[in-house]
């Protein structure tokens, strides 16, 4: 599927939301353009509308491991230039960091009986999901489709086209 087909997908904006690293295409100069000026337009309007927004510390180190990693794009950022649009991100008063809960061990024990076949680099991905639940929060932007496995999350992947 060609990417010039996509539209961001608009669901209601009035729930809480977290939004991995699909944010990094906002600002990667090698990201297809037509995906940059979605992710850019889908930030800003989250922002715009003030709905809070939340991503995690596995999530943080995750977009900087990405960003400034040469074998995964041919013009990565500098830590420095990733750094500063996370505070970026901060600074905009709608994006706080979920931390654990005195719970954490019962969510994640609970998740992992509900959920088959855990494992290896899932449970990055268990660890983000545990904390939403934690939280309250049911909404996750992704492309990653492993998320479809968390029956208590609403995925919402922003590229795929309406349905009309």
């Amino acid at each position: 599927m060609s990417f010039s087909y996509l539209t961001c997908n608009e669901p209601s904006l009035e729930k809480p939301w977290v939004l991995p690293l699909i944010w990094f295409l906002s600002l990667n100069s090698s990201a297809a353009i037509r995906l940059r000026v979605l992710s850019k337009r889908f930030l800003e309007e989250r922002v715009r509308v003030g709905i809070p927004g939340f991503m995690t510390w596995g999530i943080v180190y995750e977009f900087l491991r990405v960003s400034t990693h040469r074998k995964v794009f041919p013009k990565p950022l500098s830590l420095k230039k990733s750094i500063s649009f996370i505070d970026t991100l901060f600074e905009t008063g709608v994006i706080s960091v979920l931390v654990e809960q005195e719970n954490h061990r019962e969510t994640l024990m609970r998740i992992s009986s509900e959920v088959s076949s855990l494992e290896g680099n899932l449970l990055h991905d268990v660890h983000t999901a545990a904390l939403m639940r934690e939280h309250g929060i049911e909404r996750i932007y992704t492309h990653d489709s492993d998320f479809l496995r968390f029956k208590f999350l609403e995925v919402v992947n922003p590229w795929e086209p309406r349905s009309n």
